[in-house]
């Protein structure tokens, strides 16, 4: 028998409080790797569908797993269209090489934010309504 995995409580205090505030999305926890180009994958901790039924998913970054950042930011940076958001906790920018990954990605610039902890919705929803009209 497969067992569930384990979703900290503060994503899904996140995803709920999201669903509670959309009307044009609703997030569930990542369900999906997503391929992101040449031999690269992710494993978001979200994926929101739209009520067109596209699909945008979220990677969160955290402290703990800052050197990871820069190899992923590369990657996105050689693909022209991901669907693919992500977060970066603030307290990353205290680590130096992610610091300067973050600072001069073009690709974090429009597709990528800052947070404290955790996200909050409104954080998300406009890197959403721009994923969409761009895709």
């Amino acid at each position: 028998q497969a067992k569930e995995s384990y979703t900290p409580k503060e994503l899904t205090g996140f995803i709920e409080d999201f669903n509670n505030k959309s009307t044009n999305w609703q997030a569930k926890t990542g369900f999906e790797f997503v391929h992101l180009g040449q031999q690269s994958y992710c494993f978001p901790d979200v994926t929101f569908i739209s009520s067109e039924r596209k699909k945008i998913h979220l990677e969160l970054f955290h402290h703990w797993h800052h050197s990871q950042l820069a190899q992923r930011l590369s990657t996105l940076g050689k693909k022209v269209n991901s669907p693919l958001i992500i977060g970066a906790c603030r307290s990353i920018l205290k680590k130096n090489p992610s610091n300067i990954c973050l600072q001069n990605s073009e690709w974090f610039s429009k597709n990528g934010f800052l947070f404290r902890d955790f996200p909050t919705p409104t954080k998300v929803f406009k890197l959403l309504s721009d994923n969409l009209n761009r895709g």
